[in-house]
């Protein structure tokens, strides 16, 4: 794990768009960032023993409006991801695809600026299978309590994967696109037991 990174075992959540029980969820790691806030967090060694998992964040970065959320998988910034993305901003509505070599991406985060933080759930399935892309889906979203762009609503509903279907997922780097995280900013990865 990365120094920011505490363990904390035993815990249990329900998971989001689900009937699962609090039982199936499991905590691997939490970090919390401290003051001189971080350009990453990594998340290394992740065990081989659940059948997805999910990363869970209260996140804000430096930079001057929403930012997005990358992932890069087992520190592979060479493999192209691809994703698409829906989306609402104020009264603007966002549909694209995505593709970079950076990682997955999830919207929306607060940012230092305004104090505001938002608030992203990412499934990531099948995380340890060799034979089938590792895909992943997100939903965040960011309410800076006003209707003046950039500091407004927003909620958005991605989707990706990562092309490389030999390879389990074991480390985890999870970065600001466009800033660093800011102080009180807390990313959490859970182990989804399968059925």
């Amino acid at each position: 794990m990365s120094p920011l990174t505490e363990l904390i075992g035993g815990a249990k959540a329900y998971g989001w768009g689900s009937l699962s029980d609090a039982g199936d969820f499991q905590s691997i790691a939490t970090a919390t960032v401290g003051s001189g806030g971080a350009a990453s967090v990594t998340f290394s060694s992740i065990p081989a023993t659940f059948a997805h998992l999910q990363l869970r964040m209260f996140a804000a970065t430096t930079y001057n409006a929403s930012d997005s959320i990358g992932v890069t998988v087992n520190n592979d910034t060479t493999t192209t991801y691809r994703g698409h993305q829906l989306g609402t901003n104020v009264n603007q509505y966002v549909v694209n695809s995505y593709t970079d070599t950076l990682g997955f991406y999830g919207q929306r985060t607060g940012n230092s600026t305004s104090g505001f933080f938002g608030c992203i759930i990412m499934d990531i399935f099948d995380y340890t299978s060799t034979n089938k892309n590792k895909t992943m889906r997100v939903l965040g979203g960011v309410d800076f309590n006003t209707s003046a762009s950039p500091y407004n609503s927003q909620i958005y509903f991605n989707s990706g994967f990562y092309p490389v279907s030999n390879t389990a997922i074991s480390n985890l780097v999870v970065f600001g696109a466009s800033g660093n995280f800011v102080e009180h900013t807390k990313i959490a990865l859970y182990g989804i037991k399968g059925a």
